[in-house]
């Protein structure tokens, strides 16, 4: 049964910690920033973030949680981080700057649209495809800046994927490739 977030031996498979955070299922993955690990936990398009300091011993959770964000807080989107900066997209398209090590958010700003996928951090700019069938292009910055919304054609609950100077993006009918030779 899966509780929150938790500490394995990679060698062995023990059990090493567990933060027993969430109150609902996950669909995201893991990142580790710093010495934190977030989750992110929700229902409905609603979410849940949670940062816990990595290490110690069996139950954690009263003494490792650093801190937990729900307004704005993605369900479905995996986060990105880059330095001292998480970048979060809510499924309802929120798009909001963190302060990884703290959870202080720097800015929020509506977007628009639905999204499942998640951020691709990419020389400075974030990509994310909406439910609707957009990429959008954001600065990763301490300022909310729109650099692009890029109809796609279609709809899409991918994410981006870089490769060899190229963007695939995946819609619900076809792989488009952008860039390279």
């Amino acid at each position: 049964m899966a509780y929150g977030i938790s500490g394995i031996d990679a060698k062995t498979g023990t059990l090493l910690w567990e933060a027993r955070i969430f109150d609902r299922r996950t669909v995201s993955s893991p990142v580790v920033a710093g010495n934190l690990v977030i989750g992110t936990c929700g229902e409905g398009g609603s979410g849940s973030l949670f940062a816990v300091r990595l290490g110690g011993k069996g139950d954690v959770t009263a003494t490792h949680l650093a801190y937990r964000i729900d307004r704005g807080a993605p369900y479905v989107p995996t986060p990105v981080v880059s330095g001292d900066r998480m970048f979060l997209m809510s499924d309802k398209g929120i798009a909001s700057a963190v302060e990884a090590s703290t959870g202080k958010v720097i800015w929020t700003e509506r977007v628009g649209g639905n999204f499942f996928g998640s951020y691709v951090l990419v020389e400075g700019r974030l990509y994310i495809m909406s439910w609707e069938g957009e990429c959008v292009v954001l600065e990763a910055g301490d300022q909310f800046r729109v650099l692009a919304k890029n109809p796609l054609g279609e709809g899409t609950y991918s994410t981006p994927c870089v490769d060899g100077g190229r963007f695939y993006l995946k819609t619900h009918g076809h792989l488009l490739c952008v860039g390279g030779k």
